[in-house]
């Protein structure tokens, strides 16, 4: 668990010095290039806000009530911090929490490191540039123009840069991801075994919503949603394979289910024989 903080903060930092200190690579265009000429959106249909919102809370309450519920099925153990006896679900909620946000911080590091090396120009760049001191006659029309200087607005500009890969098709598939195999080795209840598909399948389809609409906002061009879809599910299977212990977590169930399955347990005592059934245990 130190660890993991330790890891978090250092993630956070390096993530926070990427955004707020690395400009991106300096990339030319030609004066034909069409895929750049798109108008610059006035408003996203999902905005960083939302998108952070929904991407951390919705996993994150997630697992808070499946642990609670699951807490009530399993078999039950104490451990004591600083005199404080915490419940069982609140420690594994601590812990599946903290591999989540640690996943985040290396989706959040690599995307904003790519962004910042590649610096490919998003579609709506040439308007939010307005680049002046450029020659696009005829004669130099397909001339790769890399002096110019852009008289748009500065912090525009800047974000028109980095379109590669999309950011928010990466964290978005990063939660979808990683909600969909958490719920799939942790909430094995039977009764809940539609209301688990159902919450996977809403999950990858918000997601797959936000991706699409980063092409159609004129944010980013399709192989920046597809390259950000890609490091945001592959981020999340790895973190689920080599850093979690859900595997371990369900095997655990399991191994509990299949104890209170048993419809009867014979146990003799000295002075008596009596019958424990499946509801002394579970």
């Amino acid at each position: 668990s130190i660890v993991i903080r330790i890891s978090c903060v250092v993630l956070g930092i390096v993530t926070l010095i990427l955004f707020l200190v690395v400009p991106p690579f300096h990339r030319g265009f030609y004066c034909d290039d069409e895929s750049i000429r798109y108008p610059v959106p006035e408003t996203e249909t999902v905005n960083v806000v939302t998108l952070a919102l929904v991407s951390v809370g919705v996993p994150v309450i997630a697992i808070l009530i499946t642990e609670a519920v699951q807490a009530g099925i399993s078999s039950p153990t104490t451990l004591v911090f600083f005199g404080w006896t915490p419940q069982v679900w609140m420690v594994q909620s601590y812990a599946h929490i903290g591999v989540f946000l640690f996943g985040a911080g290396i989706e959040a590091s690599m995307v904003e490191a790519a962004k910042r090396l590649v610096g490919r120009l998003r579609p709506h760049f040439f308007y939010a540039c307005l680049p002046v001191g450029i020659d696009c006659s005829p004669d130099h029309i397909h001339q790769y123009q890399l002096q110019y200087t852009c008289s748009g607005d500065a912090d525009i500009v800047l974000e028109a840069r980095m379109s590669f890969p999309s950011g928010h098709s990466s964290l978005a598939f990063y939660a979808a991801t990683f909600l969909v195999m958490y719920l799939q080795n942790r909430m094995t209840w039977q009764p809940t075994k539609l209301l688990r598909h159902l919450v996977q399948f809403l999950a990858v389809t918000a997601a797959w919503a936000t991706a699409l609409t980063r092409v159609s906002d004129y944010m980013h061009h399709w192989s920046d949603v597809l390259a950000g879809i890609s490091i945001g599910t592959l981020v999340a299977i790895l973190t689920v394979v080599f850093m979690s212990n859900l595997r371990r977590s369900r095997a655990d169930d399991e191994a509990m289910e299949s104890l209170c399955d048993k419809r009867t347990i014979m146990s003799y005592n000295a002075t008596e024989s009596r019958v424990i059934t499946n509801n002394d245990l579970c």
